[in-house]
């Protein structure tokens, strides 16, 4: 069975290497697929040789993206581009999906929780993490 990692993320990325501590620290199966392909994550990514498969950006009805969904209009995009990532994924017999919803605004949270919890399957979990104020907003992080 293929893990999935399915994740909003907004300013605060960090949410995602907590989550993928956790799941680590939890001894759940890491995702196979689901990360980001730039900056400390593809160190993170090469360092354990993670795989790196796909990567969704919000759109709205005609595919384009919504960079900060501000607007009544670009809200009921986003919900309805999370509501069928998650109706096509639950759809798939072959993988088990772990969605985070510690990242992103706490609309694009609720919209991810509220569909695994509509679409769901016994094999599918859902978590949240807490980042440390020391490292919730780090920009960037110098490394040796």
């Amino acid at each position: 069975m293929k893990n999935v990692l399915l994740i909003v993320t907004g300013a605060s990325p960090q949410v995602l290497t907590e989550t993928l501590f956790a799941l680590y620290q939890h001894g759940k199966p890491m995702p196979t697929d689901g990360l980001f392909e730039q900056g400390h994550l593809a160190k993170l990514i090469a360092d354990y040789q993670l795989p790196n498969e796909n990567i969704w950006l919000m759109e709205d009805d005609k595919g384009q993206p919504i960079n900060d969904a501000k607007s009544e209009i670009e809200q009921t995009y986003m919900a309805d581009f999370i509501t069928r990532k998650v109706f096509e994924l639950t759809n798939k017999n072959d993988i088990s999906i772990h969605a985070s919803i510690a990242g992103g605004c706490k609309t694009m949270a609720f919209y991810l929780g509220y569909a695994m919890s509509l679409l769901g399957r016994e094999q599918d979990s859902l978590s949240h993490v807490f980042v440390n104020d020391e490292f919730e907003f780090v920009k960037d992080i110098e490394t040796a």
